[in-house]
Parts: structure tokens; sequence; C-alpha cells
């Protein structure tokens, strides 16, 4: 399904979501709504595809962290992919998400990532 530029899949037991251009004030919270709403609680967790955002505010990076703690919350995990040389994956580091949640270059490699870490254990 798609909608604000959200595009959800499911594998196996991962949520995959795509976002595409933007991400900021406009769209966060249609955004944010769609991708968690897509996250069932049986599921191992979510994996964000970020490779076609181009742009990404402050309350964009918000959105993301939430995402972290609201899957952490429910003992769900949480991975991005996004390029290696991708601008927006220099800023999250900067913002140093990258400590709270797996990166990976592309969505094969999120799916590894988050299911060997699983769950957060508490």
């Amino acid at each position: 399904m798609s909608l604000n530029g959200v595009e959800v899949v499911v594998k196996e037991d991962v949520v995959v979501a795509r976002v595409g251009g933007d991400i900021d004030l406009a769209n966060t919270p249609a955004v944010s709504a769609k991708v968690l709403e897509a996250v069932p609680n049986d599921a191992v967790g979510l994996v964000l595809d970020l490779s076609d955002v181009r742009y990404i505010d402050s309350v964009g990076i918000r959105m993301l962290f939430n995402f972290v703690r609201t899957l952490h919350a429910a003992r769900q995990g949480m991975a991005i992919a996004l390029p290696a040389e991708s601008p927006v994956r220099k800023l999250l580091k900067i913002t140093h998400l990258d400590e709270a949640t797996a990166f990976a270059t592309s969505v094969e490699e999120a799916l590894v990532a988050l299911r060997e870490t699983g769950a957060p254990q508490y």
C-alpha cells in the first residue's frame, strides 16, 4: 500500500516501510501515522527504507527517534536502510540516531540486522 510517499510491505515477520521525497513538517504527521499503523504487535519490528529521501528536517528526525522509542516500548526493533553516500545518512549520524537503531546500506542488510538483534532486551 502507498500513501503520502510511504509504501509498506511485510516480509515475513518484519514490516518494511519505504519513504520517498522529503520528510518535513508538512508530511511528518501523516508519514508517522502510516508507518506506526502498519506495524502489528507480533512483528519483530520495522525496517525503514529512506533510500529515496532527499531531505529531512528536525521534525522528521524527531519522528525517527519517536519510532525507535515507540517500537522499543513494544519490545520491537527498528533498522534504517540508507546508502552509505546518502547526505541524509550523514545527517542522521550527526544526530546519533545510529546509536539508537541499526543502520544498513540496503533493505536486505537491514532485515538481517533487525532479525539478528531482535527486540530490545530489558
